[in-house]
């Protein structure tokens, strides 16, 4: 079993290690490589290693991904072809420049290097995002690269399956506690050994597979749905769900049932709900409809109590984790209006949550909000949903592969906007990080448009 589980760190390390060769001979596909083959496994790689290499070579280890992407930045800055600056472009490097000017600011206890940590937490997605922006899109096969994705998402759901069969965590053999107690402080929590997040109330388990939390395991589960919708959506908005997709379709339902996250499940049937709406097929609303019902039947008359409690009282946010995150946005919502200028870097998200003096708690947005003020976390938002609009108009402008981006970060954006009130969305490095390559691509589509435009012009 052991021997087996050090097949995640072997595919982490080589993923790494093939993606920088590539890379640094030029060929920027080899990102993906990591973005697919390494992230996913970040969280369990480095709990498995730690128990082998101690706790010297893990800051190491943890800066991969970094190196990963600054290569890959420098790389197609190099062999840009042509490059304006979007709209979209300036406000988000305007948010990295913002954020930064935090770093040397007399604000808060912290020291400069935990701020610096604080700030590669909130806008290291600006890089992430400009790697997309500069990728050429005719040098790739996407199809085949977001294959990967929905086969990952299959061995995911098998895992969690497993795990759920033998009503045991993975997690508890991979030395996740005590690397989260020497590396992030974090005291073992909850039943199991391991922190509250592997559970519910009333001790029912939910399960990560090998992402970090179950709440990521749910959030890689929305990207995967969005995958799927837009690889095998076609012209006329036919559908073609060949056989991996309907594989992976099945995979997903297992996933989001398993990881029991509330925000990830109503975002999971916001998500179909959207999207039968853009391609106008009544038979899919009709299957929405339909599974709701469903999901309501079974729910009340074939759940045990357990799960029946945990829905109701969900609803009524009387559950001792639905209170707490309303507290926690109250004391977020509380500290903004105090200090709208903000409270300094690290004041709120991780580097101080496992001190118990982060303000805010698990919402990204007020992550934001608490640490670099009411301006920032504006002009966050503004990216936020200035993207999703984009996306929109997108969808209905282009054609093939380049319609199929539009869609996926529109769900995308739509189905991770919940859970981003509940968790800190850009500590899940593999979800964070595809959804702002993608966000990134689609600029670089609507660019080329633009100067195909004005050709004709």
């Amino acid at each position: 079993m052991q021997f087996l589980l050090y097949l995640f760190p072997l595919l982490f390390l080589g993923s790494f290690i093939l993606s920088l060769y590539k890379i640094t001979k030029g060929d920027a596909n080899g990102v993906f490589i990591f973005l697919i083959g390494g992230l996913p496994f970040y969280a369990i790689s480095l709990s498995l290693l730690f128990m082998v290499v101690g706790k010297t070579w893990i800051p190491l280890l943890q800066f991969t991904k970094e190196i990963v992407i600054i290569a890959t930045l420098i790389t197609l800055w190099w062999q840009r072809e042509h490059f304006r600056f979007s709209i979209l472009d300036k406000m988000v490097l305007a948010f990295f420049i913002f954020s930064f000017v935090f770093v040397p600011l007399p604000l808060g206890d912290l020291g400069i290097t935990q701020k610096l940590i604080a700030f590669k937490s909130i806008s290291f997605f600006a890089l992430v995002y400009f790697c997309g922006r500069l990728f050429p899109l005719h040098k790739t096969h996407l199809h085949k690269y977001f294959s990967f994705v929905l086969v990952l998402t299959i061995l995911a759901a098998a895992l969690s399956l497993g795990e759920y069969i033998l009503q045991t965590h993975l997690q508890t053999y991979t030395g996740y506690a005590e690397f989260n107690y020497q590396i992030y402080k974090q005291e073992v929590s909850g039943s199991y050994g391991l922190s509250w997040t592997f559970e519910i109330e009333n001790r029912v388990k939910r399960f990560a597979s090998f992402f970090s939390t179950p709440l990521e395991h749910a959030s890689a589960t929305i990207l995967a749905v969005a995958l799927i919708a837009g690889l095998y959506t076609e012209k006329n908005n036919k559908i073609y769900l060949q056989k991996l997709g309907w594989i992976a379709l099945i995979a997903s339902i297992i996933s989001i049932t398993v990881s029991l996250s509330r925000a990830a499940l109503l975002s999971y049937f916001l998500m179909i709900l959207i999207y039968s709406f853009l391609t106008k097929r009544k038979e899919i609303l009709s299957i929405f409809y339909l599974s709701v019902v469903s999901a309501i039947i079974y729910l009340f008359s074939f759940s045990n109590k357990e799960v029946q409690d945990f829905v109701m009282d969900s609803i009524q946010f009387s559950n001792n984790s639905s209170l707490g995150h309303v507290i926690e946005w109250v004391n977020g919502v509380d500290a903004m209006t105090e200090k709208p200028w903000g409270m300094g870097l690290g004041a709120s998200g991780r580097v101080t949550a496992n001190e118990g003096e982060a303000v805010g708690g698990e919402n990204q947005f007020i992550i934001v909000g608490v640490q670099i003020g009411v301006a920032g976390l504006l002009l966050y938002l503004t990216i936020y949903f200035y993207s999703m609009v984009q996306a929109y108009k997108a969808y209905y402008k282009l054609y093939g592969k380049e319609q199929k981006i539009a869609l996926i970060v529109l769900l995308l954006r739509v189905g991770l906007f919940l859970p981003m009130f509940t968790s800190n969305l850009d500590s899940y490095i593999y979800v964070s990080y595809m959804l702002w390559f993608l966000n990134g691509m689609l600029g670089t589509v609507l660019d080329n448009l633009s100067i195909a435009n004005r050709k004709l012009n």
